[in-house]
């Protein structure tokens, strides 16, 4: 493809679908947008797909594309997980799509051999440890060009993409698992070189190590796969967790999108396309614009203060590579939007628009009220707290009686405990107990006349104060003039 693509817009399109949660946060200019549009048929919420748009690029991309991050470089790979509740989600739909249609075959479309050899992606789709190994040994291919009588060869390097539908299986606690999280929190890292000492196979060299994950699974099925040794071991704050249990489409039989005129699209040519032409497009080392750099250190100076406010090893644990993801998905934004070092000579520069999509993505991920990274192995209180958190919150108050219906109908959670952690809250300053005659109290009863009002107000970053700032829920760029570092 050497025409710049042109992303999908809904005035081209005939339009089925309703509006939902998280169609406001995805940028609309580029191959995310396609992406999520071409399945806007299937019943899978924009969340899922968007974060497997997200892994197709951060899979294609490979170690080519990169930012100078002193000592070394960081590279765009991600470790993705979408949960849910098992078949209504459409999770291993989209997986599937994503995977079998358009990443395992998006390089046949380079007319050049070299690239198209180098963009192949090694595609794992079930392993064991050993397996994994063997995958992992430098991938090298040779091939004659008959045209030019000459012999090329390539060296792709310890480059692996893990797409695992069992994740329980391929994660588990068996014993044929053991250090497999830590092989992973190892090869997050891309590392130029490593190794790995085995009886069998004695000492095996990896090089130009380039990995990433995306696998789908239900709550009981992560909680179930990942030992508590994994936060102490850095494995969890390499991870992303997209979780939703709630179906946002319904769709009896899937619907193909299609042009106004009723003219269908041929989305996965086109996907295929339009990745490889980005992929291609990427290459090469980024940069931050002196703005994007302004709002990304204004927001890390809050991010690392609220680090050491986590109450717990295990949710500080989960977040120390906030920033590091952060970045990362900036290098996706850009990425994915369609510009050419030819036409746009800024092309790879991070720009303030990047930093505000990705920020709005992770913060949204990260913050769901309803799961969050540290949940996998949280206690059983701890989940407590954070989903009666969202139910006061979500539409600023609620009366007592509805609030325990919903936590001992949905979550087997005891009147006792609501009263706990309403007083817990109550302790923090995050809402306030009042009558329903509006008469404010200091503890709750054991009755159900009663309300809980939300009381935070300012817009919350993953815990981080942001009244430093004029707007703090988005980095406007005559906002970042003179910010001064947070306090």
């Amino acid at each position: 493809m050497n025409r710049k693509p042109l992303p999908y817009t809904d005035d081209q399109l005939d339009v089925f679908w309703k509006k939902e949660e998280w169609d406001d946060l995805y940028p609309k200019d580029g191959f995310l947008s396609d992406f999520i549009t071409s399945v806007r048929g299937v019943e899978t919420p924009t969340k899922f797909a968007l974060w497997s748009g997200i892994f197709l690029i951060s899979s294609s991309l490979k170690r080519e594309t990169f930012l100078q991050w002193h000592p070394s470089k960081l590279y765009p790979n991600f470790f993705v997980i979408i949960v849910g509740p098992p078949r209504i989600l459409g999770k291993s739909t989209v997986v599937d799509y994503g995977e079998t249609q358009i990443l395992s075959k998006f390089h046949e479309h380079y007319t050049n051999m070299h690239l198209q050899k180098a963009k192949r992606v090694n595609i794992v789709r079930k392993a064991t440890p050993e397996a994994l190994t063997l995958a992992l040994e430098a991938e090298k291919e040779a091939w004659y060009d008959p045209k030019e009588k000459f012999r090329y060869q390539i060296d792709r390097g310890s480059q692996v993409s893990l797409v695992i539908s069992e994740l329980s299986t391929f994660l588990g606690k068996q014993k044929y698992n053991m250090g497999l999280i830590d092989r992973l929190t190892k090869l997050y890292d891309c590392k130029d070189i490593d190794d790995e000492y085995t009886i069998s196979r004695g000492k095996t060299e990896f090089r130009k190590g380039y990995v990433t994950l995306y696998g789908a699974t239900t709550k009981d099925g992560l909680e179930n796969s990942i030992p508590s040794e994994a936060f102490g071991s850095g494995f969890m704050s390499r991870l992303i967790i997209v979780y939703s249990d709630t179906p946002t489409r319904s769709h009896p039989i899937p619907l193909p999108v299609r042009k106004k005129d009723g003219t269908p699209i041929p989305w996965v040519k086109e996907l295929q396309m339009r990745l490889a032409w980005l992929a291609e497009k990427s290459i090469g080392e980024f940069s931050m614009s002196s703005k994007a750099k302004e709002a990304y250190i204004a927001w890390y100076g809050g991010f690392k203060k609220s680090l050491v406010k986590q109450k717990d090893d295990k949710s500080m644990s989960a977040r120390t590579r906030m920033d590091n993801h952060l970045v990362k998905l900036m290098l996706i934004m850009r990425a994915q939007r369609y510009t050419t070092a030819i036409d746009d000579p800024e092309s790879l520069i991070l720009t303030l628009e990047d930093f505000n999509d990705a920020q709005k993505i992770l913060t949204a991920t990260m913050d769901n009220p309803n799961y969050k990274v540290e949940d996998a192995q949280g206690s059983e209180w701890k989940k407590w707290y954070n989903r009666i958190q969202y139910l006061v919150s979500k539409d600023g108050s609620i009366q007592q009686k509805n609030l325990l219906m919903a936590m001992s109908g949905n979550y087997n959670c005891r009147a006792v405990t609501v009263r706990e952690i309403i007083s817990q809250l109550k302790q923090e300053g995050r809402l306030r107990i009042e009558t329903l005659e509006g008469k404010e109290k200091q503890l709750p009863s054991v009755k159900g006349d009663e309300r809980y009002i939300w009381t935070i107000k300012e817009v919350n970053l993953n815990g981080l104060s942001t009244s430093h700032l004029k707007d703090p829920s988005l980095y406007h760029e005559e906002d970042l003039l003179g910010v001064p570092d947070p306090k």
